[in-house]
């Protein structure tokens, strides 16, 4: 089980894929060297980077790609389907996780599940509402762009989602002086692009699906 230790910003990230900027250039990211073996050759260098403040936490991708979709322009879309970057995250344990699904169009898929394929309950519009994702590419790709191109996807999530379904985080949030381990995974997919795959932090095994919170790795808030 790998471990990814995630520390406190001074500043808030500007939201504009500054990969290198002041914010995040001094960020320490992981990488998702991992591909399940259903995989076509297409095995893109996908790095995200992770920080938080008290308003919340901020997730950055960066994927170096190639045959590049975003057809699912909704919310709560399967834009699994799309090229898509994913963080799964449990905030307390036996409360369940969530499953931030993001296109490269900055289109969310949303979940908070209690039992993996059978009990789960999208997040309401209005948390969603109160997320600030930026895209680099358009919302909507129709017509794969099959030459290698760099897109990032930036997301802030308030501490205020998590508790509205988990309750009041209380020892599970990260305060002055004192850190917490959360459990979670990242992801990158592409189901339905000529070249399907299926990338992944903290390897899921055999069974192709991202649903298993038993293969989670460790995010440690410093």
């Amino acid at each position: 089980m790998k471990t990814y230790q995630v520390n406190k910003t001074a500043k808030t990230p500007e939201m504009l894929g500054d990969w290198n900027g002041e914010v995040w250039g001094s960020v320490t990211g992981v990488t998702l060297d991992d591909f399940h073996e259903q995989s076509s050759d297409h095995h893109p260098n996908v790095q995200v980077k992770m920080t938080y403040d008290d308003a919340g936490i901020y997730i950055h991708f960066r994927v170096q790609d190639q045959y590049v979709i975003a057809k699912f322009n909704e919310r709560q879309g399967m834009v699994c389907r799309d090229s898509c970057a994913e963080f799964f995250v449990q905030p307390v344990e036996g409360k369940g996780y969530f499953n931030f699904e993001i296109n490269c169009g900055g289109n969310v898929l949303l979940y908070h599940t209690t039992k993996p394929r059978q009990i789960d309950e999208p997040v309401s519009n209005e948390w969603l509402d109160q997320m600030k994702i930026y895209h680099s590419l358009p919302a909507v790709i129709k017509k794969e762009i099959v030459e290698p191109t760099v897109w990032q996807i930036e997301y802030f999530v308030p501490w205020g989602l998590f508790e509205a379904y988990v309750g009041e985080l209380s020892e599970q949030k990260p305060k002055e002086g004192k850190g917490v381990k959360w459990r979670g995974n990242f992801y990158k997919c592409a189901d339905e692009s000529s070249h399907p795959h299926w990338g992944m932090w903290n390897d899921v095994g055999k069974k192709l699906d991202f649903h298993q919170p038993d293969k989670f790795g460790e995010i440690v808030f410093e």
